[in-house]
């Protein structure tokens, strides 16, 4: 099956507490807003559109083969201002893509903590604490405006508190 183009968006986030605490199991509280960043896949030969350190270059260089058959563009609405979400959004949209690609119709939270479990794979060795990737869950599975809490990461339990 041919899949001529593929529209992706995940809103931008703030952590108002726990981006470490998480990580002693302790619970965490985001909100996801918009403006979304953006991915926009079509097939024909690509490059790694990421920068090659960040955790979305280095997801693409580890699929190489699979992504390199594809042009990514990234849209940032911040421009670069940064402390919204951007990195973990260019690795969330790069995982969901390769999802669709592959064709999974996994459920949204499954997806998100897999992505998560990849995105704390290939960025444990980096910082001394790791970050913690539950800003990735977020921006998959909540819509802006929202509020998530993360009671109880480590079972992955969480709260939409938007209500």
């Amino acid at each position: 099956m041919q899949i001529p183009e593929i529209q992706l968006s995940v809103p931008s986030k703030c952590f108002l507490f726990g981006e470490y605490a998480v990580l002693a199991k302790g619970p965490a509280l985001l909100v996801t807003f918009p403006p979304n960043f953006e991915l926009h896949a079509k097939q024909g030969l690509g490059t790694n559109p990421f920068h090659k350190d960040s955790p979305a270059g280095r997801f693409w260089q580890a699929e190489a083969q699979f992504f390199q058959g594809w042009q990514i563009h990234f849209s940032d609405p911040f421009l670069g201002a940064g402390g919204f979400g951007r990195s973990s959004a260019e690795f969330a949209l790069l995982y969901i893509l390769r999802a669709r690609i592959q064709g999974k119709s996994e459920a949204n939270s499954l997806l998100a903590w897999g992505a998560r479990a990849a995105f704390q794979a290939l960025t444990e060795k980096d910082s001394s604490p790791p970050p913690s990737g539950i800003d990735i869950v977020a921006q998959i599975m909540a819509r802006p405006p929202g509020v998530v809490l993360f009671a109880d990461p480590e079972h992955h339990t969480l709260q939409d508190l938007s209500g």
